[in-house]
């Protein structure tokens, strides 16, 4: 085997670069991050997203800081939740002014992301079927619409009235170009009466849709509509989606597999 030894000025110079790293990185997140809400800062740090390839494995975790930043844009699993009523209106949300990334945007329900922990992605699990991914992701999404809508949880504890029904690559550079949206998104969709206590820090407003009322929204341009959810609209998903809401309730379709590329 072979073994190098390090002379003492070589270490010094390796604790000098790895300091100055430590420093830059610490400098750069001061820069980016120094002016936003203190709480949304916080989760920015604390939270770890998963990090996968395009075709959705799994090749590390980053905090959701480094995963945001424009220098990294590291591709990250996320979802994107629209949740019907009974009488089949979609819930947009608006997100809040404290948002760091693209605040008071409108956009569906619930967007989010799972985080790197075993409930939500297969990284103690050997079987790394697309069933466990998206078990894993609805998880996360209970836990987000507490947070960000204050639905309580035993009003989505079974994870089975969410329906999958796609996942989309896109890229979104922020108004803040410090930032940017690098996701794999998996699509879920539910139709369910729930009971709603904003949390202020994540939802500015809300509004039930009907079809002809989310077209105006999309048509206003005094409305600021996110990337991603501009993707399912104008690529017709939400439309057909929203055709087919009592087929996909009642699990009367086709899951769809691919990993659909929207890169621009």
């Amino acid at each position: 085997m072979f073994t190098r030894s390090l002379s003492r000025g070589t270490v010094k110079h390796a604790t000098f670069c790895n300091a100055y790293r430590r420093l830059s990185s610490a400098k750069e997140t001061i820069e980016a991050i120094g002016t936003y809400d203190a709480t949304q800062i916080g989760l920015m740090l604390k939270d770890d997203c998963i990090m996968v390839d395009p075709q959705d494995n799994i090749v590390g975790n980053a905090s959701k800081k480094d995963c945001h930043l424009t220098s990294n844009s590291y591709l990250h699993r996320a979802f994107s939740v629209l949740l019907f009523d009974s009488e089949n209106r979609l819930l947009m949300q608006q997100r809040a002014r404290h948002k760091i990334t693209f605040p008071l945007y409108w956009t569906n329900t619930c967007c989010s992301h799972p985080l790197f922990v075993e409930e939500h992605c297969e990284i103690r699990n050997k079987d790394s079927s697309l069933q466990i991914k998206i078990d894993g992701v609805k998880n996360a999404a209970v836990r987000r619409l507490h947070e960000e809508l204050g639905i309580p949880t035993e009003e989505l504890h079974n994870i089975e009235d969410f329906k999958f029904m796609t996942r989309i690559l896109y890229k979104a550079e922020c108004d803040d170009a410090n930032w940017t949206e690098h996701e794999l998104d998996y699509i879920l969709i539910m139709r369910k009466n729930v009971t709603l206590h904003l949390n202020e820090n994540e939802v500015e407003d809300i509004k039930y849709c009907t079809p002809k009322e989310l077209e105006q929204m999309l048509n206003d341009t005094q409305l600021r509509i996110s990337p991603w959810f501009k993707i399912l609209y104008q690529s017709g998903y939400v439309s057909q989606w929203w055709k087919d809401l009592d087929n996909i309730v009642k699990k009367q379709y086709t899951v769809d597999t691919q990993i659909h590329n929207f890169y621009t």
